[in-house]
């Protein structure tokens, strides 16, 4: 599985609640496979959120997991993983990367 990070900055949506984001990469299939996998890791871990989209328009009280959220962009194929912060990070670094 091949992931790589990024940290987010003042280009990037949600940067007030979101910090980091994971690119999955792979062909297509593979990609859309590993991202679930990653997904339901972070699920499991961090307990239940949402896409990002939404995860931004709601207000705190209303998502489930403050921790992450995700996004998948069918059009372009894009799989990201959304982590709140540095204790996030570190979590998801020592499991994946």
């Amino acid at each position: 599985m091949t992931l790589s990070l990024e940290k987010l900055d003042g280009r990037h949506k949600g940067l007030s609640r979101l910090k980091y984001r994971v690119f999955v990469h792979g062909d297509k299939t593979t990609k859309f496979q590993n991202f679930c996998q990653v997904r339901q890791w972070c699920w499991e871990t961090w307990g239940p959120s949402c896409e990002r989209e939404i995860f931004l328009s709601l207000g705190q009280d209303n998502i489930g997991s403050i921790d992450w959220a995700w996004h998948y962009d069918e059009k372009f194929n894009y799989c990201y993983i959304y982590l709140a912060g540095h204790k996030q990070l570190e979590l998801f670094t020592l499991k994946w990367l």
